[in-house]
């Protein structure tokens, strides 16, 4: 169970959405916020394989190595690469929100979210309670997606910082309205179906931002 709440920490949760091949990873990992260093705490969701970190497909390794790198008090990243399914999703949720503590940050990254959403709707109940508490228990959450329609509205609500690219032709209007208004566009939704690889709006509590950024090798 997570433990020692602290209620002053900021939401530092962060949503990265664009279609295929848009540059969605390349945001995360150029994002200052990524978790990048040896004594970082990472747990990844990640069945592209797309980050450094050692890797697991057997549910009982994967949760005997997380109790032991708790147990060490050093940093580490490990990926389940296993099963990817909305009910697994759920056991690795759960896992993760019983690892925080309020006192020390932990890295969730979770890529491509959508696949293991069962709706856009409320989230799981384990998904959501990571969704609506972590953050007082120095839970960061960075997650991606290319079908941002399918995402819960849940984690919509509790994620602060987003990195907006284009949606893709099979968004609503009205979906691409909702994106255009976070995203603050100044001409609505077809300023976001004009963006180009690597382009996301940066969207803050200080407001949003058009950014444009360079591809980087071996990040």
């Amino acid at each position: 169970m997570a433990t020692r709440e602290n209620h002053s920490l900021p939401n530092r949760h962060t949503g990265y959405m664009a279609k295929s091949g848009h540059g969605k990873s390349q945001a995360l990992k150029q994002n200052p916020d990524y978790p990048r260093h040896r004594d970082d705490r990472v747990l990844l969701w990640d069945p592209g394989r797309d980050h450094k970190a050692k890797r697991f497909t057997n549910a009982l390794e994967y949760y005997q190595a997380i109790k032991k790198a708790m147990g060490s008090g050093k940093g580490f990243r490990l990926a389940w690469t296993g099963e990817q399914c909305p009910k697994e999703f759920e056991r690795w949720s759960a896992m993760a929100f019983a690892c925080m503590d309020g006192q020390r940050t932990l890295n969730l990254v979770i890529e491509e979210l959508a696949a293991v959403q069962p709706s856009s709707g409320s989230a799981a109940p384990n998904f959501s309670i990571l969704c609506n508490q972590s953050r007082k228990y120095a839970g960061v959450m960075h997650w991606t997606t290319q079908r941002s329609t399918e995402i819960s509205k849940t984690v919509l609500d509790q994620t602060e910082i987003f990195y907006i690219g284009k949606p893709g032709k099979m968004v609503t209007k009205g979906q691409a309205d909702r994106l255009a208004r976070v995203a603050e566009c100044p001409n609505g939704a077809d300023d976001l179906q004009r963006l180009k690889p690597l382009q996301f709006y940066h969207a803050t509590n200080d407001g949003s931002k058009l950014i444009t950024l360079k591809y980087k090798k071996n990040i």
